[in-house]
């Protein structure tokens, strides 16, 4: 749907073509979206001397969106350069109704606690959090109050606490982030909740191995792991169902709490520091399900997930030296009679928040988070001519299966920042692809001044964004006629997808799936590390399909990839070519303990001036003297890819 222009500070998104002569008429306007970004101050100031020393100065500001602009000479003309910066978040009306920046930092409160106050939504952090709730202020005023009550085993019959709620300090880790260390009575856990421009998250991190299930007379390959959050004085919020765990019976809501959204969470595995990433795609995660309970007039959050899921990461954790049990004695073995602690009463706490030493939360562990996002606006269009700059993460979609859309305009170009993140992520989306052949749209990074308008701080000089998802969320249906370079991870999807016309240059991982596998027709991999990754880790054993028609691949180190083995596989390739992959052209069965297919020793050997040739502004066109004429084959031997 196309708008008019609008005078509305902020509501509508300006359409500017790049390097258009000065006067020419400001046509049209679109909505854009919010999402979470992890930036701290010191990289708004480095944009901010960015944009002074190019040139460039900040001519509109919009809640998720700011315009830049320079006006240069050239051949005697003015020229007007813009680009559009994006984020979820980027602004916020301050108390004279202004746009200001938004700034991700938590300030410690004279009257004790700590607040981040800078930022659309609010949020305020007890110094204890037993004394004390965490308290989420929403873009239109609702308040969410809340706190862990405890950690609990679950195996669909008989449930037990293994951990409740104890006091805990709060320190200031980083700029945006709250942690209270050793926070829970029977395993050694921290609460870490972290401020972002865009929302809020709260995680419980593992930093020893919990009990086992089989301690309370339960069994772990049946049990599920709970976090139980009590909510305080909070109006109920709307619920969407979302994704389901079949086997365990497990059903995912998306949560709205009015402008604020709680999407489904994640479970994954820390190293060595408590930054939690900002990336979850580019990493091994498990589905976290979530809940919302009344049950004698209090209300709870549930999050639970699958114990097999983690055991192996919870098991590199260290052991913990004496396992206790919650003190509480109706709790300490498993009952089919779900039972809570007892509400305990707020206490008023002038205690301060306390700075971290440098040394605190640099341990390994495993996180279980909820995020809750700005979410108040669903449909864009990413416009034709235009060039945008994703400087945090944009989430697009409501978390529901709405009339809202996604545009991609052919000529639109798309850079990304290396703290882009999950770049531009969309649930329930249907994206229409108004582009073709001649008319692409390309995503690339910052530094790629070969397209759209030059950056202010790019040095011309791309590079693998090696932690940025250009393309994530529930990316469904087709793709088509959309560049992608330099990405860390082109496209992440959870379900079947068709590639068409699309182009991968110089990606770490160029399509990563977690459902099924992709429909690839007339698209080119060019130097990416692995051009199909089957993220399997969570759906172990699942079924993996794979078609190619039309299919370029060359120079890259594997065509396909598992992340753990799968019982079925169905690959299909017509009119394709691979050549001069380091590990073999296919390489597509190593996870599943076989060869895999590969190419002809003497293709890794061949220049690419004696295989291919450019056309114009193409690439990949064999010569006359290629080896790769005329070589197809519909006697295709099968047992190369250890199919019967």
């Amino acid at each position: 749907m196309r708008t008019s222009r609008s005078t509305g500070p902020g509501h509508l998104l300006p359409h500017w073509g790049a390097g258009r002569d000065e006067g020419e008429p400001n046509i049209q306007r679109r909505k854009i979206m919010k999402t979470k970004m992890m930036v701290g101050a010191w990289l708004l100031a480095g944009l901010l001397v960015a944009r002074a020393q190019s040139g460039y100065v900040v001519t509109e500001r919009g809640a998720d969106w700011n315009v830049l602009q320079k006006t240069t000479v050239e051949n005697g003309t003015n020229r007007v350069h813009r680009y559009v910066e994006l984020a979820t978040g980027m602004n916020f009306t301050n108390a004279y109704g202004q746009w200001q920046e938004s700034k991700e930092e938590i300030t410690l409160l004279p009257t004790g606690g700590a607040a981040a106050t800078q930022g659309r939504h609010k949020v305020y952090f007890p110094a204890d959090i037993y004394n004390g709730v965490l308290e989420v202020v929403t873009p239109d005023g609702r308040h969410l109050k809340s706190r862990p009550l405890g950690v609990t085993y679950d195996d669909g019959s008989n449930t037990v606490f293994i951990a409740t709620l104890k006091h805990a300090q709060g320190y200031l880790t980083s700029s945006n982030q709250v942690t209270y260390r050793d926070a829970f009575e029977g395993i050694k856990a921290d609460l870490v909740a972290t401020y972002r421009r865009s929302g809020f998250e709260c995680d419980l991190v593992f930093r020893q191995q919990p009990p086992t299930p089989e301690q309370y007379g339960l069994d772990s390959d049946s049990s599920t792991l709970q976090m139980i959050t009590e909510f305080f004085n909070t109006a109920d919020p709307e619920q969407i169902p979302a994704t389901s765990d079949e086997w365990y019976g497990l059903q995912d809501s998306t949560l709205k709490f009015g402008k604020l959204t709680m999407k489904q969470g994640k479970a994954f595995a820390i190293k060595s520091t408590n930054a939690i990433p900002h990336n979850l795609e580019a990493r091994a995660q498990n589905p976290v399900y979530k809940r919302w309970l009344k049950l004698e007039n209090r209300k709870f959050l549930i999050e639970e997930l699958p114990l097999a899921g983690l055991a192996e990461d919870l098991n590199a954790l260290p052991l913990t030296a004496s396992i206790q049990k919650p003190a509480t004695s109706n709790l300490k073995f498993a009952t089919n009679k779900r039972q809570f602690p007892p509400a305990h009463e707020f206490t008023t706490d002038t205690n301060q928040i306390l700075l971290a030493s440098a040394a605190i939360d640099r341990e390994p562990g495993v996180v279980l988070d909820y995020t809750t996002v700005d979410s108040d606006q669903s449909s864009f269009t990413f416009q034709a001519s235009e060039t945008y700059l994703v400087i945090g993460p944009v989430i697009l979609g409501n978390g529901a299966e709405d009339e809202s859309s996604l545009i991609f305009q052919g000529g639109a170009t798309i850079k990304f920042t290396a703290n882009a993140g999950n770049g531009i992520s969309f649930d329930y989306l249907d994206a229409n692809y108004e582009t073709d052949q001649d008319h692409p749209v390309i995503l690339t990074s910052k530094d790629d001044n070969s397209v759209g308008e030059v950056i202010s701080d790019s040095n011309g000089q791309p590079t693998i964004l090696t932690n940025v998802t250009f393309l994530g969320g529930q990316v469904e249906g087709e793709v088509k006629n959309i560049y992608f370079n330099y990405a860390g991870t082109g496209v992440y999807a959870g379900d079947p997808i068709a590639f068409e016309n699309c182009r991968f240059y110089n990606c770490q991982t160029a399509i990563k799936m977690s459902v099924i596998g992709p429909t690839l027709y007339n698209c080119l991999f060019s130097g990416c590390g692995t051009c199909v990754y089957f993220d399997n880790t969570w759906y172990e054993g699942s079924e993996f399909w794979l078609s190619c028609v039309d299919v370029t691949a060359d120079s890259g180190t594997k065509f396909m990839d598992f992340a753990d083995s799968v019982d079925f596989y169905y690959i299909s390739v017509i009119n394709s070519l691979f050549t001069r992959f380091t590990a073999g052209t296919l390489d597509m069965m190593q996870s599943c303990g076989t060869d895999g297919l590969y190419d002809n020793e003497s293709s890794f050997e061949q220049s690419e001036a004696t295989c291919f040739k450019s056309n114009a502004s193409a690439s990949y066109y064999l010569t006359s003297s290629s080896p790769y004429r005329d070589i197809g084959s519909t006697n295709f031997d099968f047992g190369w890819l250890g199919i019967d």
